[in-house]
């Protein structure tokens, strides 16, 4: 019998992004990306790779309404000692949806949730962080209608400034930078219980 030399599909492995190009490269950018202003290029590979793309008004909508809906808008930390950072994120158990949202906002990533059970749907997240988060809430942000555009005009107003370029912060500006977060985290839909402050 002949053989079959189909190769393979590889494997991702956990956490692995499923279909944002150039991924090793983004963490390298990060300082330079923490630094961009909503509306400019983005520098280095996101420019010429995936430039964060102007939304049109039906995109902006329905986009609007998947992150009222469907996602999270909070201020994360990645390790324990760091410095929260914007995040936007959406989870489905229809990557169709996510793809969608990554092929018409041009920047973000998508990755596999672990399955805890074999009866549980594969589910995905898609997620965007910093400036590129900022760039996409200051287009959808005048669409929305849940609590969560309360966080989303806070950070609009106070992210940017409250963040130096340099990662050094004043007294003053850490001061400042801690009532800005307790409020942002303080801003949640009623009667919801939040573990976003610890």
């Amino acid at each position: 019998m002949a053989s079959n030399n189909t190769p393979r599909p590889r494997r991702l492995r956990r956490g692995e992004g499923i279909v944002q190009p150039a991924l090793e490269r983004a963490d390298s950018l990060s300082r330079r990306l923490h630094q961009h202003t909503p509306g400019s290029p983005l520098p280095g590979v996101f420019s010429k790779v995936m430039p964060v793309r102007e939304l049109s008004v039906a995109e902006a909508a329905y986009l609007a309404g998947l992150v009222d809906g469907e996602s999270t808008v909070t201020l994360t930390r990645r390790h324990v000692r760091d410095r929260r950072q914007l995040v936007v994120s959406v989870s489905s158990t229809e990557p169709q949806m996510l793809q969608w949202i990554l092929s018409v906002f041009c920047a973000g990533k998508i990755t596999r949730k672990r399955v805890v059970s074999a009866r549980h749907a594969p589910a995905f997240t898609y997620s965007v962080a910093n400036r590129q988060a900022l760039h996409l809430i200051a287009q959808i942000h005048s669409y929305m209608q849940s609590y969560k555009r309360a966080r989303v005009a806070l950070a609009l107003e106070h992210y940017v400034k409250l963040t130096p370029r340099n990662g050094r912060y004043s007294e003053a500006i850490d001061r400042a930078r801690q009532t800005f977060e307790l409020e942002f985290l303080g801003l949640r839909a009623r009667g919801r219980v939040s573990a976003e402050q610890t």
